[in-house]
């Protein structure tokens, strides 16, 4: 749907969850028209503010991008505004879960914030906004912890459910803990029937309440990003972060990623290739005293999730930089693995728990002969590095299920033609060939001067750079040469 569209009438599903919203949370949540571009010490996207109807509170929904505005399986948080204050109070946040299936806690966490984080098991939001308000007979109101607990109490002394028994008694916002149960741990439970079950005689409850929590995703209350700046009021209009301006901001969120300032532990960057993403990250690093092989390491090409584990411990304490692994993303092991790493917390534990050539045990092995093996790592340690993304592959293609890009701030970059062009010119007395040969600046700009007559979707910073080194070159037909990249 174009911005215009979403701007005059909400998206269906925007509009169902409004009125999902409304009649949870017993008040009128009023559309500003339009929506907002905006950008503050925590994240940067685009907002589609609500205003709670006789008050000064608003509620924006935040997006990644304009692609992205109004779907809510996409919405990556939530800010709300109290008092009329110009910063956010509160950014609330996912882990391994949408927000949209998050929405039975979600509406808790609205009625009275406060930060932390609470684990949550996904439900199915359209069955949520359809038995809006829809609360089944119950003796209590459960909350998740107690309805969990609970539930597994009465099943290990034989009370058999189904998905309706559950809903009567835990209501339907807990749903979630049911659906976990019957869809992961069948060979635990002993059923009565085709949709009733209790649990198997003798089950470790406590064992089994941890294997069911570690199902769960979270959603998290943090404090709002501070020094909100709204660039631009959007009215059917697509707008975007200037080119010069996101490679600016991915050198502040690179430096605000090194320092702790940014609330995380990972930064994403994705844009096409060529548009200076590594190169900014690079110059942040450097600029902050960080130096590849001296505070940082990067990694490109191929990585599998033994290679990514063994990088993450030698490097345990610095900034990993993967550009472009995006094969690592397919593997549920190293996202398993990336998510234990990119947690919230400062001191975060990954553990390799199979048997493997590359692994020792601390406590048994000698120390002296592994330590120092960057081939060899131990089968637990304390994380307490940063890591950076980078990859040319659209987000959504990148953490198709949303488990990785909740845990870490975003910036996406997507220069026009022009703006490219623009940079290029700007920063023209930075293009210098390989190898330490000499061009002239008048050479330069013949080779700026034909990119401007080049229309095609590969003009980039890099093919300018691999422009300017044929142009050095001695070859007297260089215009030809260079007319053939985009061939």
């Amino acid at each position: 749907m174009k911005l215009l569209e979403f701007a005059t009438n909400l998206a269906p599903g925007m509009g169902k969850l409004i009125t999902y919203l409304n009649k949870a949370l017993s008040v009128r949540l009023v559309k500003i028209p339009g929506a907002e571009h905006f950008k503050n010490s925590r994240e940067h996207g685009v907002g589609i503010r609500f205003i709670v109807n006789g008050t000064l509170n608003s509620i924006r929904f935040n997006w990644l991008n304009d692609a992205q505005v109004g779907k809510i399986s996409q919405i990556m948080s939530i800010d709300l505004f109290y008092k009329g204050k110009h910063d956010s109070s509160y950014l609330i946040k996912t882990r391994g879960i949408s927000i949209i299936q998050s929405l039975p806690e979600l509406v808790n966490i609205l009625k009275d914030p406060k930060v932390g984080d609470v684990d949550v098991f996904p439900t199915d939001p359209t069955e949520m906004m359809q038995r809006a308000q829809i609360k089944e007979a119950s003796t209590r109101d459960f909350t998740f912890s107690q309805a969990l607990d609970d539930f597994l109490f009465t099943m290990a002394n034989g009370t058999a459910y189904s998905r309706s028994d559950f809903n009567s008694k835990y209501h339907i916002k807990n749903v979630g803990i049911f659906d976990t149960v019957r869809g992961h741990f069948e060979d635990q439970l002993s059923f009565k029937g085709a949709n009733r079950f209790a649990l198997k005689p003798g089950t470790d409850i406590q064992k089994l309440k941890l294997e069911i929590l570690d199902k769960s995703g979270k959603i998290g209350v943090s404090v709002g990003g501070k020094g909100e700046n709204v660039s631009e009021i959007l009215h059917g209009i697509n707008s975007r972060l200037s080119f010069k301006a996101t490679l600016k901001h991915i050198k502040e969120m690179v430096s605000e990623l090194i320092t702790g300032n940014s609330g995380y532990n990972a930064l994403f960057i994705v844009g096409r290739t060529g548009v200076g993403k590594t190169q900014a990250v690079e110059h942040s690093l450097f600029n902050s005293g960080i130096f590849e092989g001296f505070g940082y390491t990067k990694l490109s090409g191929t990585a599998s999730a033994s290679g990514l584990y063994i990088a993450l411990y030698h490097n345990r304490d610095k900034v990993l930089v993967l550009d472009d692994i995006n094969e690592i993303f397919n593997s549920k092991e190293a996202k398993d693995i990336l998510k234990a790493a990119i947690d919230l917390k400062k001191h975060r534990t990954i553990t390799w728990a199979k048997k493997s050539r590359f692994i020792y045990k601390p406590k048994e092995a000698n120390l002296s002969q592994f330590k120092d093996n960057p081939k060899m790592a131990p089968d637990s340690f304390v994380y307490t590095g940063k890591i950076v993304f980078v990859s040319s592959m659209p987000l959504e293609e990148l953490d198709k299920d949303n488990a990785l890009t909740p845990r870490a701030n975003i910036v996406n970059i997507d220069p026009t033609r022009e703006e490219i062009l623009q940079e290029i010119e700007d920063n023209i007395d930075t293009f210098e060939p390989a190898d330490g040969v000499e061009i002239t600046d008048e050479r330069k700009n013949e080779v700026l001067e034909i990119f401007k007559n080049i229309h095609h979707k590969d003009i980039s910073l890099t093919t300018f750079q691999r422009a300017i080194n044929i142009a050095a070159s001695p070859t007297s037909n260089w215009v030809d040469h260079i007319r053939h990249i985009f061939k």
